[in-house]
């Protein structure tokens, strides 16, 4: 373990649960001894990495180390003394940053080692702050100095060329999902005959919750046994603003003793309270400060691999994992009656959910298995190195 080559994953914060997937990336390494550089650490204990011989260094990992590291990083150089240490003292061989603003804040530390570079985008990094004239000019640096951006899909790589980065750099690499953990269940009413919808992704305006509890209170209206479960993560008081809005219009439509609201949890118990449900939504939108999926919401791979039929938009890589008519169905983005018509057929034909369950979890096996997906991303490491 100690002789394979180590990889320095930079992240802001190690993790929250609505970032499982970068755990995911880290823990499915298996030729690759990783070390995550971070400022501060949240749910240690549910993102360990003994199993792959990595460790976790924080930058703020006191009070006294947060003050000493933040007035070093801004006087001393351009990068927090821990990082420097870890690199230093683990041989660090390649740098990969998850988030391109992330990746641009890295570039000192890859200059002071002369380290390959890989960048992970997942959304906002490239379509929200890519709005932006400041981080423009910073992603032209990026661009030029990094060896390697990586895309979920399509749609977003040519996100990424537009930015101005050469194509040649730009590598699609699918966000997987542990199929050893997501149980396949294909989806039938239950006894009682209550169908479950579900919504489940952090709390943001890009997600298209509003959208998609209003086309669930129009079907709703016609099926008494529809119950709509919501598992929502809020990490700001705009996330807390908008889970209060929502409840606002459950009540308003006359729906709300049919809603369940649950905040983030544990990737597990968020995986055993999806297991009831019977259909996912997510109709995902391009908000108005340009904040978008970039790829595909991990959830839509994780329950599309469970069985569950999904109902989404045509929003960025959303299609290149829900194939219309086939696994799911998709809609346009904000259109409630087109997302009303697909739910409608969905709930009044559950004999169609067994066949769209297998076809998502052999989609799923075929093009987003993380153990395939890590020796993809292990193999482009090779070739860096």
């Amino acid at each position: 373990m100690l002789t394979m080559p180590v990889v320095a994953h930079c992240v802001n914060e190690y993790l929250h649960f609505g970032s499982n997937w970068i755990h995911t990336v880290i823990g499915g390494l298996r030729r690759y001894r990783p070390v995550v550089l971070c400022k501060r650490t949240v749910n240690l204990p549910y993102f360990p990495l003994d199993a792959v011989g990595g460790e976790v260094v924080a930058a703020y990992s006191s009070p006294l180390s947060h003050a000493y590291q933040k007035a070093a990083k801004a006087w001393f150089a351009p990068y927090y003394p821990a990082f420097r240490k870890a690199v230093e003292r683990r041989r660090v061989a390649l740098l990969h940053s998850h988030y391109a603003s992330s990746g641009y804040d890295d570039l000192p530390l890859k200059r002071r080692f002369g380290l390959p570079h890989v960048v992970s985008t997942y959304g906002a990094d490239i379509w929200k702050l890519g709005m932006l004239e400041e981080w423009r000019r910073k992603y032209a640096e990026l661009f030029r100095e990094s060896e390697a951006l990586l895309a979920e899909g399509g749609a977003m790589r040519e996100k990424i060329i537009s930015l101005g980065c050469p194509a040649e750099k730009v590598r699609i690499l699918h966000m997987g999902v542990d199929l050893a953990k997501v149980r396949f269940t294909p989806r039938q009413p239950g006894a009682d005959g209550v169908i479950r919808c579900l919504m489940a992704c952090r709390a943001m305006e890009k997600k298209g919750l509003i959208y998609g509890l209003r086309a669930f209170a129009n079907v709703a209206q016609r099926h008494l046994n529809l119950r709509l479960d919501c598992i929502l993560c809020a990490k700001s008081k705009d996330s807390l603003r908008l889970i209060h809005a929502l409840k606002s219009e459950a009540a308003a439509r006359g729906i709300a003793d049919r809603v369940t609201w649950y905040s983030g949890m544990p990737y597990d118990e968020y995986l055993r309270t999806a297991e009831r449900a019977h259909l996912y939504l997510a109709p995902s939108v391009i908000a108005a400060n340009g904040d978008a999926e970039g790829g595909c919401p991990v959830a839509v791979i994780e329950l599309s691999a469970a069985g569950m039929p999904v109902l989404a938009s045509r929003h960025c890589d959303i299609p290149e994992v829900v194939l219309d008519g086939v696994s799911g169905y998709l809609a346009p983005e904000k259109d409630v009656s087109a997302l009303t018509d697909r739910l409608e057929s969905l709930v009044t034909h559950p004999e169609k959910w067994p066949d769209m369950g297998r076809a998502a979890r052999a989609h799923v096996g075929a093009k987003y298995n993380a153990a395939l997906l890590s020796g993809q991303l292990e193999n482009l490491y090779d070739g860096l190195l």
